[in-house]
């Protein structure tokens, strides 16, 4: 009687397998086989794809780059200008805490409005690198307005930049 001889992964030629590619005979080990609706396949004969939605080409980063960016500068300025000069000259109803709330608010929308400026530059893409861009636009936009207005860091103030930031990242 003949003992089996060893065979080797094509990708990983120290480990022992009896596992082969089920359109190519090619043997594959448990790291390299991807499992198909037809069954187990090598890397290369199952053609593994990303789902179109989250490939965002460097064209369409660059393009939610910029609009992030001018977002974030575009809204941040026009919130100091807001709250800065404009406020000052509306009745004494806009102080304290209700000047507060409305910032809030405001901040709020300027959140939502950066995620869905992205979100329609890039073509209602999704990805990790997309939240990060809307992220760091929301980031931008705190900063602009924490440089020129007296920013609330408070609890409820630092809650509501969190929810800011979630409202900016939830559509990727």
């Amino acid at each position: 009687m003949r003992m089996a001889e060893a065979r080797y992964c094509k990708k990983h030629p120290r480990v022992e397998t009896n596992l082969r590619c089920g359109k190519c005979e090619v043997l594959i080990c448990p790291d390299c086989m991807v499992h198909t609706p037809v069954g187990v396949r090598c890397g290369d004969c199952a053609q593994v794809r990303r789902v179109p939605t989250y490939d965002v080409s460097p064209q369409f980063m660059a393009r939610g780059i910029a609009v992030g960016a001018s977002l974030g500068v575009g809204l941040g300025v026009l919130f100091v200008a807001i709250f800065r000069f404009l406020l000052p000259a509306l009745p004494i109803f806009f102080s304290g805490n209700v000047l507060r709330i409305l910032a809030i608010v405001v901040f709020l929308g300027i959140g939502y409005s950066i995620g869905a400026g992205v979100s329609l530059a890039v073509n209602r893409k999704r990805g990790r690198t997309l939240k990060i861009v809307a992220a760091g636009s929301v980031l931008v936009t705190y900063l602009i307005v924490s440089n020129y207005v007296v920013v609330d860091t408070s609890l409820f103030g630092l809650l509501a930049t969190a929810a800011a930031f979630y409202l900016a990242i939830k559509r990727f």
